[in-house]
């Protein structure tokens, strides 16, 4: 899957959206709780396709999916213990961009 980011700001969001591949797209929104903890809200949108993931999706697979997904990015963002010092620039790209 290639995706391209259509929206980021730094501790606060990051967007993004399909450039190949499956149809999908999503945002995830970091809500600073103190200096030690935030609070990750994420909204996905995709498309099932075939009957294997349409079942998959019917049964929580997908949410299981993602909430695993979420754990494993969390234990590798609480081992790093220090920024990784990664561009942080913003992106905004206008609507008829998107």
């Amino acid at each position: 899957m290639e995706a391209e980011i259509t929206e980021q700001y730094p501790d606060e969001r990051i967007a993004w959206k399909a450039t190949g591949g499956k149809i999908n797209a999503g945002v995830v929104i970091f809500d600073r709780l103190d200096n030690q903890r935030c609070k990750i809200m994420l909204q996905l949108d995709w498309e099932s396709e075939g009957l294997i993931e349409k079942l998959g999706s019917a049964i929580g697979q997908d949410d299981r999916q993602v909430k695993g997904d979420l754990d494993r990015f969390k234990d590798l963002i609480e081992s790093r213990g220090a920024e990784t010092r990664a561009w942080r620039g913003e992106v905004e790209h206008s609507a008829h961009d998107r």
